[in-house]
């Protein structure tokens, strides 16, 4: 999963995109850097996110623009 997780966030999101573990153990969650949230998601992005839910409790997109966020674009995952 890890590295599929890896190439789909590129793929997805951009070359700027990466997704890491938050901790050694790699259990606990994901952290997925260079993806802007103030901006709808596609379907596919969309269901990329569901899916690293299914598989991860946390999941945490850092340094987003706390003014151009809009909780209505992940309200329809």
């Amino acid at each position: 999963m890890a590295e599929m997780a890896e190439s789909e966030v590129t793929r997805l999101f951009g070359t700027g995109a990466s997704i890491d573990p938050f901790s050694v153990d790699k259990c606990i969650g994901r952290r997925i850097t260079g993806v802007d949230l103030a901006s709808p998601l596609s379907p596919e992005q969309a269901e990329f996110v569901v899916s690293l839910l299914d598989h991860h409790p946390v999941i945490s997109f850092p340094n987003q623009d706390k003014n151009g966020f809009c909780v209505h674009n992940l309200e329809r995952l």
